[in-house]
């Protein structure tokens, strides 16, 4: 009895404080570059056009075709609105890990699996703040965790259906953000392995994975089909050229991004780190002893035959698929020239579960075996709980997220509180720039989120925002991939008829696609063009992304 009362309280806490996390990081979250051509992409989907075909486009076509449909939330509250949709995938994504933990430990020790899951990913600040801004992050997390939820509830029980099913989610997610491709193809591919590897042949389990595969595969093609025969040549750029242009010099400089990337992936995901550590040195001794512990049951089966291995060693094969997948897509990342932390948000939620399941398992294997009375065992279970919402609540508190939040950028000695929030300039910006415009309902401007949140448009080749700028390409080229060079955009800043402008540090300042500043002869020439065909009318204090 003590124990669940226990369990409510910590649910109940762990639950406000998540609603807590997310409120807040909807609200306070600075503006994100990205959230602006995301959002951006939708709206001119939501008008008919295609991405790559009509308007350039650097990730899957999938999330467009899906924030489209919140394009009428997006139309009153601006950004904001996308927020909540990007927030709501998010929290998805966690109740789906929460559920698919559940599957691979014992019934006693669901609910217990589901709270650490839940606990892990909704009161990590780093976490729910990229939640809450609209990237691919979110989306891409619910439909990865969704499949593979699938994919436990098929093989549990054999159903090759809702493997299917669990194959288009996973092609959904690829074809939302392509590095997704690395976690159902090493899931997959291990557990197809393990089903023919066994001297008794678990043919059962390996339908289960080759109807997922070839059902991720077929899902897939269709998903890239149309575009890819529309415009071949964007589509191969958007996905591929645009990101490996980008280089990060010499070895010295390719070290220290590497490093820096698992520098900050460990502060980011500082509980659920340490708790890897100790569950991994748990079982290196463990096996150094020669014995393990674990709790004894996983998926329900539908049938005797889907047992044909011991009671939790389907669980084990699907946790260690699962990890080979988080692995995956985690050495993809850091293969990047530009490894960003950021990256790792949207495969966390299912390594969050499969790290949960692990600790409840080995937790209640141990208190099994160990020579007390069922009530020290609860005590147990209580204190181990307690200790670990303690630890992800201060790791949440003490975060530098939180403290971006509320705290201003430091001068000299002092931080100053904020004043206002990134939101808030933002609609403050955007109000501004509709009482500004014109009929022509256009803003030169390559901050789309100003466009976004005003509910105004760009000029043709500038949705891309700071990264539509190509100036040595050809002019075809530039035609063809609907983005500008320079011709382009000096005759575009010469002849638009944006009855306004508005510039942030951002502007005209990027050259793409290597990402650099341009040299400040040509930002000048550029911006030269701007300050002879507009006047001033008003400057707004740290605007923007960063």
């Amino acid at each position: 009895m003590r124990r669940h009362a226990v369990m409510t309280w910590l649910w109940v806490l762990s639950l406000i404080s998540a609603t807590a996390l997310c409120v807040l990081a909807l609200v306070l979250s600075e503006v994100n570059l990205d959230e602006g051509w995301y959002l951006y992409a939708a709206r001119l989907v939501s008008r008919g056009l295609l991405p790559y075909v009509d308007f350039s486009f650097t990730q899957g076509p999938v999330l467009p075709f899906v924030y489209s449909a919140g394009e009428p939330f997006v139309r009153v509250w601006g950004v904001l609105g996308g927020r909540w949709l990007s927030l709501a995938f998010g929290v998805a994504s966690c109740v789906c890990a929460a559920f698919l933990a559940t599957r691979i430990v014992s019934k006693e020790h669901r609910w217990a699996a589901a709270w650490f899951t839940v606990t892990l990913v909704l009161m990590n600040a780093y976490q729910v703040s990229f939640f809450a801004i609209v990237k691919t992050y979110s989306l891409a997390a619910f439909l990865l965790t969704t499949g593979f939820l699938c994919f436990t509830l098929a093989a549990g029980r054999r159903n090759i259906l809702v493997a299917i099913l669990s194959g288009v989610f996973f092609a959904a997610a690829i074809a939302t953000r392509l590095s997704a491709v690395a976690a159902p193809l090493a899931a997959l591919s291990a557990l197809a392995w393990h089903g023919l590897a066994k001297r008794q042949r678990d043919w059962g389990l390996f339908k289960i994975a080759l109807a997922a595969a070839i059902s991720t595969f077929v899902a897939s093609l269709a998903a890239f089909l149309p575009f890819l025969l529309k415009s071949p040549e964007a589509v191969r750029f958007g996905l591929y050229e645009y990101h490996a242009a980008r280089s990060a010099g010499g070895f010295l400089s390719i070290t220290a991004y590497k490093a820096g990337f698992v520098s900050r992936l460990i502060q980011d995901y500082f509980a659920a780190f340490s708790l890897a550590v100790m569950m991994g040195c748990y079982l290196i001794l463990s096996r150094i002893k020669g014995r393990t512990w674990s709790d004894s049951a996983l998926p329900d089966s539908a049938s005797d035959t889907a047992r044909a291995q011991t009671p939790s060693d389907l669980s084990s094969m699907i946790a260690c698929a699962g990890w080979l997948g988080v692995l995956g897509v985690t050495a993809l990342h850091f293969a990047a020239p530009f490894p960003y932390d950021d990256y790792q948000t949207f495969i966390f939620p299912l390594a969050a579960a499969l790290l949960s399941a692990e600790i409840t398992r080995r937790i209640g294997g141990v208190l099994q075996t160990l020579r007390c009375g069922p009530d020290d065992r609860e005590r147990i279970w209580c204190v181990g709980m307690a200790m670990i919402f303690l630890i992800s609540a201060g790791a949440a508190f003490s975060s530098p997220v939180t403290h971006s939040w509320f705290v201003g950028q430091r001068d000299r000695l002092w931080w100053p509180l904020r004043e206002e929030t990134s939101l808030g300039r933002l609609r403050r910006a955007s109000r501004m720039i509709k009482e500004l415009c014109g009929p022509d309902r256009l803003v030169l401007t390559q901050d789309t989120y100003l466009a976004v949140d005003a509910g105004l448009d760009v000029p043709r080749g500038m949705e891309m925002g700071p990264f539509c700028y190509f100036p040595d390409w050809p002019r075809d080229r530039a035609e063809r991939l609907h983005v500008l060079n320079r011709e382009m955009m000096m005759e575009l800043l010469l002849s638009t008829e944006a009855s306004v402008a508005a510039l942030s540090g951002y502007g005209l300042a990027v050259r793409s696609p290597e990402i650099v500043e341009l040299p400040g002869e040509e930002q000048r020439e550029l911006r030269a063009i701007i300050e002879e065909r507009y006047r001033l009318v008003h400057t707004v204090r740290r605007f923007g992304h960063a």
